[in-house]
């Protein structure tokens, strides 16, 4: 999984070093297994840099990183910045409060270099996603990148936070949260839909001619 992963996309080695870097703060990593999977996972790297040709759709993937000196220090009013704050009050409201209870937790107990791994990995990743597509909002291809925020923001909080509460009052709320992403999803599926009509009606429409391939 550790290969696919690293060869899925460049950007996911962030959070596994995320991962590694929070089970080896936990003491839940012994720590053959910790320096053992960072040595397979930097032996991946290397091997891919020296014997896999990159393509220029990946390269040109790390373009978007020179503006982190071109923006400076304008990252908080680009677009993408913006729209990515307005998002915090609507679809992202869950990631809000989940991001706001695992700093109040760290800061209640003081646990300075967990709450320093935490919002440097989350805070981090989401600018260099947003200052990488400064102009973008709203947009599939982006949203898809910020998808690993979901698993730096759920290690804390399934290790340390939902184990202090009680058991049924923890399942009354994921049953709450499952809900509430479902009617999200649902009021959503009328695009998705015509999308999907749309398509079908192409492919029946070009079943009458000979060749399997077009272009639209």
């Amino acid at each position: 999984m550790l290969v696919t992963t690293i060869f899925f996309h460049p950007l996911n080695l962030i959070p596994f070093g995320f991962c590694m870097t929070y089970f080896w703060l936990n003491r839940d990593l012994p720590k053959q297994w910790f320096l053992g999977l960072v040595a397979f996972a930097l032996t991946i790297v290397v091997c891919k840099i020296i014997f896999i040709k990159t393509g220029k759709f990946e390269t040109g993937k790390f373009g978007g990183i020179k503006n982190f000196i071109t923006l400076f220090p304008n990252y908080f009013t680009i677009p993408s910045t913006s729209f990515f704050v307005k998002e915090l009050m609507g679809n992202y409201v869950a990631f809000l409060a989940v991001f706001v209870l695992v700093v109040a937790h760290y800061l209640r107990h003081r646990f300075c270099f967990k709450l320093a791994l935490y919002c440097t990995g989350v805070v981090g990743y989401i600018f260099l996603v947003n200052v990488s597509y400064p102009q973008v909002v709203n947009d599939p291809y982006t949203q898809n990148l910020l998808l690993p925020i979901a698993l730096m923001r759920a290690l804390p909080f399934c290790f340390e936070i939902l184990p202090l509460a009680n058991t049924r009052l923890v399942f009354f709320v994921l049953i709450v949260l499952f809900v509430f992403r479902l009617s999200i999803i649902y009021s959503a599926h009328t695009d998705f839909s015509e999308r999907v009509n749309y398509l079908t009606k192409v492919i029946d429409y070009t079943k009458q001619y000979p060749s399997r391939k077009f272009w639209i």
